[in-house]
């Protein structure tokens, strides 16, 4: 525990950004161990997906690009998150995503040293290549976690499936991504297009990096907030199942 407060602590000290939780202060070397972070208002979007069922396409692109603004600064400074999923990001009433839980992220340096890394994330979200001894992670890695992310803000469901972590891996490997216009019809074809783009399997046929994804996200989120010009007025209304 003290070792996944230590590295929260050090990507802190190291990335700052509107989207990325910040570190306060730290003390992990003294008797008395501490973490200060600020007090986040809202919600996680898991606890929004479990209580409201799936986010409108307009609320999935609007979160989808604040957390990988977030995403392009730990990358930008070479850091991997290696947890991305919906409990991992915080929702306020006024709409500001912010990505947490960085006891997890890896240095890139790390990440890709395959005779020594542990496998870290939650395999529901976990990118196919983490998962073997041939291949290292990067910065694609945090692309397809935040893929599924997405898939499961869309859909509201999770898009594989395993009763044991080697049927769920396999899944992962092996398994085309479901459409998920079989569950929200209401989810245009680019968005789609782009989904099935973030959660390939092969990391050469993802987004190559988060900055570029999110100048793709912008016109997306652009032309869904056109399609739905109240979306500025229900974008916080699954919180109120909370109040």
């Amino acid at each position: 525990a003290v070792d996944l407060l230590r590295r929260e602590a050090e990507v802190g000290s190291e990335v700052s950004h509107r989207h990325l939780v910040t570190i306060l202060e730290a003390n992990l070397s003294a008797k008395e161990k501490y973490l200060v972070m600020p007090r986040l208002d809202g919600v996680s979007i898991g606890q929004i997906i479990e209580r409201a069922g799936h986010l409108s396409v307009r609320q999935s692109l609007w979160i989808l690009r604040q957390v990988t603004e977030a995403l392009d600064a730990l990358h930008q400074n070479r850091w991997l998150h290696g947890d991305l999923k919906p409990d991992n990001i915080m929702f306020s009433s006024r709409g500001h995503a912010t990505l947490i839980d960085l006891g997890f992220a890896m240095r890139f340096a790390e990440a890709t040293i395959t005779e020594t890394r542990v496998t870290r994330g939650t395999f529901n979200f976990i990118a196919p290549e983490t998962l073997t001894s041939a291949y290292g992670a990067d910065q694609r890695s945090d692309i397809y976690s935040l893929g599924i992310a997405f898939y499961n803000m869309l859909t509201g469901q999770l898009p594989f499936h395993g009763n044991t972590p080697g049927e769920l891996i396999e899944a992962h490997r092996e398994q085309p991504l479901p459409d998920p216009r079989n569950t929200n019809h209401a989810i245009p074809t680019e968005v789609v297009r782009l989904l099935s783009r973030m959660t390939a399997k092969a990391p050469l046929r993802r987004p190559q990096s988060a900055r570029g994804l999110v100048e793709e996200l912008l016109p997306l989120e652009l032309t869904a907030m056109k399609m739905d010009r109240t979306a500025t007025k229900t974008i916080t209304r699954p919180l109120s199942l909370f109040r």
